[in-house]
């Protein structure tokens, strides 16, 4: 897809997975049926331009230009971005919120709002018609990560518990990882929603779909879809299917990796 990108920052982030682009501000027309699956993180969205249209879970929403947080999503979003327009995300790691004692976002899941009405992120002010906006969000980015890490040297136990549902690919049983912690059950969980919107169940379903996703699109091999459930976790083709149309509406047999937006190949 040629109006997407991706931008690293120079450190390699704990809080941060990438900010990636749509960029269709040299054309006049709109850009239609970008789906957007499921993965596990938050984004800062910066919309610039005319806006544009998300459609999620059969209801249409308009946004205009500003700076939005986007929840943890639960199901695919189908985004129209109108022409003239230009759409940067920041890419958060799911425990990045659980550093905020205060953040609740047991509630905030398949949600997109407004995060600053006059323009800031980090305390810092944001020209979003600058002509330099994605070098100014990357620097800006790189600059509060690289301080923000330094005050955050320890790693908590949400963040410990995504990394290894995520190191597991999603294919991991939540007990046997809760073991290692003491604390009890219903308090990880707790706070787990808390921080992230999802409960842990649902957290290892969204990353092991996503691994079975990128069995798919970038199978080298040309496996059949029966060895990619097998190599996802998944115990037989039925799982497999259920989960994989649980968050993309759309069966593996069915799915073309062209309609949808996703990440380059690391």
């Amino acid at each position: 897809m040629s109006i997407y990108s991706e931008h690293q920052l120079k450190h390699k982030s704990r809080f941060v997975n990438k900010i990636w682009a749509l960029d269709n501000s040299q054309q006049k027309t709109e850009i239609q049926n970008l789906k957007i699956l499921p993965n596990g993180c938050f984004n800062f969205a910066f919309l610039i331009g005319k806006g544009a249209k998300v459609y999620l879970k059969d209801t249409q929403f308009h946004y205009n230009q500003g700076i939005y947080l986007c929840s943890q999503l639960t199901e695919y979003i189908n985004l129209t971005l109108s022409g003239n327009s230009k759409l940067i995300l920041v890419q958060l790691k799911p425990w990045y919120f659980s550093y905020f004692q205060q953040s609740n976002f047991q509630n905030f899941v398949d949600t997109i709002s407004e995060y600053s009405p006059h323009y800031k992120l980090f305390g810092v002010d944001i020209n979003l018609d600058s002509s330099s906006i994605l070098e100014d969000i990357i620097a800006l980015t790189e600059h509060y990560f690289s301080e923000f890490e330094k005050s955050n040297v320890k790693q908590n136990t949400i963040e410990l518990i995504c990394r290894k549902i995520i190191i597991h690919h999603g294919n991991c049983k939540i007990s046997g990882i809760l073991k290692d912690y003491p604390y009890s059950e219903r308090w990880i969980q707790s706070r787990f929603k808390k921080a992230t919107g999802l409960t842990l169940k649902q957290f290892s379903k969204i990353i092991q779909f996503r691994s079975s996703v990128d069995e798919i699109a970038f199978n080298e091999k040309k496996d059949s879809l029966t060895s990619v459930g097998y190599k996802s976790g998944y115990n037989d083709q039925s799982h497999f299917i259920n989960n994989f149309y649980q968050f993309s509406k759309i069966t593996p047999s069915k799915f073309n990796p062209e309609n949808y937006v996703l990440s380059f190949r690391e």
